[in-house]
């Protein structure tokens, strides 16, 4: 008995110092390939880097450009890989946590996002500007797809890129709420600035809808009007935006 204690003993503490002294690549191989890829990795599984690292999320990929981690070994224990990051990519800034569990579940707590406006290119053809900050106490995602979430995002010195010119718009923000089960739940309300914005928007599933009033304090731009006559009805106060659709 007391010789497989110390064998067992023996085993436990060459699987630490091997765990200890691990690569960074081998986070690589806890990722769930369908929710993140990475390439570049730097120092070990505890306290590494990966110079390249993007997110699925609705529509596409998130780049998030080099992230810096640290490893929970709590959590580890409870085979949840927890990682304290700190992303940078250009402007873009992405600091919190990251949960990896099993399957393809991504978790993020604490977790904040600031980014230039143009990096919602690649979700919707419209040229804009201006600056995302976003704050989530908590984001739970499996196949690529939100399931809780709980935050905002504030969408600041918003602008459109006209072909005349930079079009001011405004300060604007996105209060999003999500229980397990049900449709992901957004609020959009204007802070400030000349263009007028409220309504809500859905997802329920792969299926969105946008419901928005837009309007504006004094005479609105004629470019915009323009552009808003094309994809918007006209009502007496202004606008309103409907759209649906399947992401």
């Amino acid at each position: 008995m007391n010789r497989t204690v110390l064998v067992a003993a023996v085993a436990a503490l060459l699987l630490a110092v091997m765990l200890v002294n691990a690569p960074a690549r081998l986070v690589g191989f806890l990722l769930p390939e369908n929710q993140v890829r990475a390439a570049g990795f730097e120092g070990s599984l505890w306290r590494g880097s990966a110079a390249r690292v993007a997110v699925a999320v609705p529509g596409g990929w998130l780049n998030l450009g080099r992230v810096r981690w640290e490893v929970s070994r709590r959590a580890l224990l409870l085979l949840r890989l927890r990682l304290a990051i700190d992303a940078e990519w250009g402007a873009q800034r992405a600091t919190g946590f990251v949960i990896l569990a099993s399957g393809n579940r991504l978790g993020l707590r604490d977790f904040s996002l600031r980014a230039d406006a143009a990096l919602a290119r690649q979700f919707v053809p419209i040229a804009l500007d201006g600056v995302l900050q976003g704050t989530f106490a908590h984001v739970d995602i499996e196949d690529a797809m939100p399931q809780e979430v709980q935050g905002s995002l504030y969408w600041r010195r918003a602008a459109w890129l006209a072909p005349r010119g930079r079009k001011p718009l405004g300060d604007y923000a996105l209060a999003l709420q999500q229980g397990r089960g049900d449709p992901l739940q957004g609020s959009v309300s204007t802070r400030s600035g000349p263009v007028l914005a409220d309504g809500e928007l859905s997802l329920t599933g792969r299926s969105y809808a946008i419901d928005l009033a837009i309007g504006s304090q004094g005479a609105m731009d004629p470019g915009l009007q323009q552009a808003l006559s094309l994809m918007a009805e006209p009502v007496s106060t202004g606008y309103r935006l409907r759209l649906s659709g399947d992401l």
